[in-house]
């Protein structure tokens, strides 16, 4: 679903018009190929190049097309196309290369492993350094880190990010799990959705597949070395994102990989060294499978009883953020971030709301 008249006002501002063969079908010189038999349905959004042999570019999501033209993320071209916001063009990149981003070494721990050379860690394949300003996938992921509201120089030496170019994580960003120099685990959040079919869209997040994972997921804390800050608070989200919107404000922040937590995780949370530990559970209701299994309703239910409060039996000061109204953590502005932080309440073991 898209408004049709913003389609249509898109493609005859950024193409060449060519022929109009029906009230539906309309042909442009190829922004790709530069070819004269490039068709687009301006009702159902499908679009290809005839050219076979030169280009052949085709997708039926006209989402695709924006972004693959205006050099943004589908999702901001999506956005576009529904009237929520203005496609964001690649000025945004440009004006970063040419006045923010100087080169920067990449983190102690990154700076001398090759990614080919992983024996210890996982798979990498098809990954790399992100390199603003190297080709345009990489343009898109700087874009998809500016959009967020992080820092690029400072997101890239603190994180290492990674940008996926063949293969099952093609077209992420990568956010890397580092151990000892190598990546033992990582997360690809897709920029860039290339499906040719609407019946079929692409997970926003990847993790490695099982058989490639030497440590299983559900054993890992991202960011696991914050929790060695002695005298610090430690802040708990669920994803990776949600920990970096409060790394950017100040604090130390590890990420569980999802809602369930193990008794691996809450083990290393009991026994990490800051004073007070943080939770930030998700906002809202967890789905009806997991309510039956749990006898939870909401993840701030599901965090409270079995994170919290086994945490507080063991010892440990724990606080619980009662998640904002509107958005996720790294959706809100800083401010609703700190105003959650001061408002965080303290958990016993006899805590209920």
């Amino acid at each position: 679903m898209f408004d049709d008249d913003r389609f249509i006002e898109w493609l005859e501002d950024n193409l060449d018009f060519t022929a109009r063969t029906s009230r539906t079908e309309w042909h442009f010189t190829c922004p790709f190929c530069g070819g004269s038999e490039f068709y687009v349905n301006v009702v159902s959004g499908k679009w290809l190049c005839f050219h076979e042999r030169n280009c052949g570019r085709r997708s039926q999501n006209p989402a695709v097309l924006v972004s693959e033209v205006d050099g943004s993320t589908v999702e901001a071209a999506r956005a576009f196309l529904l009237g929520e916001e203005e496609a964001v063009s690649q000025k945004k990149i440009d004006a970063f290369l040419d006045n923010e981003y100087a080169q920067v070494a990449q983190p102690a721990q990154a700076a001398t492993v090759s990614l080919s050379g992983q024996e210890a860690g996982v798979n990498l394949y098809g990954m790399e350094y992100l390199a603003p300003g190297s080709n345009r996938l990489h343009n898109i992921c700087v874009e998809h880190i500016l959009g967020r509201g992080f820092d690029c120089n400072w997101f890239m030496q603190n994180y290492a990010p990674l940008v996926g170019t063949q293969g099952r994580m093609s077209n992420r960003l990568i956010l890397p799990h580092w151990r000892d120099g190598f990546v033992i685990f990582y997360q690809g959040r897709l920029v860039v959705d290339d499906s040719s079919t609407e019946d079929f869209e692409p997970p926003k997040y990847l993790n490695p597949k099982n058989e490639e994972q030497k440590i299983p997921r559900r054993h890992l804390l991202w960011n696991e070395n914050r929790l060695l800050n002695p005298g610090s608070v430690l802040v708990v989200t669920e994803g990776i994102f949600k920990a970096i919107a409060f790394e950017k404000l100040g604090y130390s922040c590890v990420a569980t990989y999802g809602s369930m937590v193990s008794e691996e995780q809450r083990r290393q949370l009991i026994f990490s060294s800051p004073d007070a530990v943080v939770l930030a559970p998700d906002r809202g209701e967890l789905d009806p499978g997991l309510q039956r299994s749990t006898g939870m309703r909401t993840f701030y239910d599901l965090w409270r009883e079995k994170l919290a409060k086994p945490m507080v039996s063991a010892g440990r000061r724990v606080l619980m953020i009662v998640p904002p109204e509107h958005g996720d953590y790294d959706e809100v502005e800083s401010q609703c971030l700190l105003d959650c932080m001061s408002a965080a309440r303290p958990i016993t073991s006899k805590f209920s709301i």
